[in-house]
């Protein structure tokens, strides 16, 4: 996976690639298995992404709320 930043605003991206290194028939896993071995970790990933969002939002908020009430 490259994370890289794009654009004049600066925003982060993330590129999940998969690529085959031998196709055809000298290849050890059919074109079929690998894309869906590729789109298999290419959603485990993104969703790894979306926790860690989620997770870190709930914490910011938290943060914010403590702050606010225990003053």
């Amino acid at each position: 996976m490259t994370i890289g930043v794009i654009g004049a605003m600066e925003e982060e991206i993330a590129v999940i690639r998969a690529i085959s290194d031998i196709a055809g028939e000298q290849s050890a896993v059919s074109f079929k298995a690998f894309i869906e071995k590729a789109a298999y970790n290419s959603a485990s990933i993104v969703i790894e992404i979306i926790r860690e969002l989620r997770d870190n939002a709930i914490e910011k908020e938290r943060l914010r709320f403590e702050e606010i009430f225990d003053r």
